[in-house]
């Protein structure tokens, strides 16, 4: 059975490179890129896609991802945030700035899977 999503933002970027989001409202996904929408208005992903992206979600843990991932190293660089919440399932809001979880990829990989976007995050950053 497809558990309803109930919230799902991601955005990533910084300074330099601009920020780019992910946001599920009124039952289309939408993807911005410095706050214009990107090749299309909006998606609506399939039960399929719903199904694959929440099965990645479950693999990796991100229910029990830390709140935040902070770098001190790095000034500006990247920020990124996610808050997701499906039925079932307690709400998330996550917030790294220069630091990721282990699995941050596969995650990166799941949302461009389903929004049809490319997000673009070299695995390098994660070091």
């Amino acid at each position: 059975m497809l558990m309803k999503t109930e919230i799902l933002n991601f955005s990533i970027g910084g300074f330099s490179q601009g920020n780019e989001k992910i946001i599920w409202q009124y039952n289309k996904l939408y993807h911005f890129f410095d706050g214009s929408f990107l090749d299309q208005d909006f998606i609506i992903p399939s039960t399929k896609d719903w199904e694959q992206f929440w099965d990645v979600v479950d693999t990796i843990d991100v229910w029990n991802w830390k709140k935040e991932y902070h770098s001190d190293d790095v000034l500006d660089g990247t920020q990124w945030e996610l808050t997701i919440k499906r039925s079932g399932k307690r709400k998330r809001r996550i917030f790294g700035s220069n630091a990721y979880p282990k699995k941050f990829m596969l995650l990166i990989n799941a949302l461009n899977k389903l929004s049809k976007s490319k997000i673009e995050f070299e695995e390098d950053d994660l070091l």
